[in-house]
């Protein structure tokens, strides 16, 4: 009786750990792609207003601003305050 039970546990136990570990993994890829949807816009942003301010920038460059999260309003901000720029040099 005691090795039946025992068995049955480690038997949970495994299936248990094996659940984990899948949600583990998931969550990992869930928050690696949470984590480059934001980063790759903002690198993008910031490479551009570098490039601005090293006097080599094209004002032609704009950044996307499909969305309505805050990254696309920087977008948004970004061309608007590029397209000044433009007009005025």
């Amino acid at each position: 009786y005691e090795d039946d039970v025992r068995a049955e546990f480690f038997q949970w136990a495994l299936s248990s750990a094996v659940i984990i570990l899948l949600m583990l993994i998931a969550l990992g890829v869930a928050a690696y792609f949470l984590s480059s949807s934001i980063t790759l816009p903002l690198r993008k942003a910031e490479a551009y207003m570098q490039d601005i301010a090293q006097g080599s920038g094209d004002l032609s460059r704009r950044l996307d601003e499909e969305g309505n999260d805050e990254l696309s309003r920087l977008g948004s901000s970004f061309n608007t305050f590029v397209s000044k720029l433009a007009d005025i040099i």
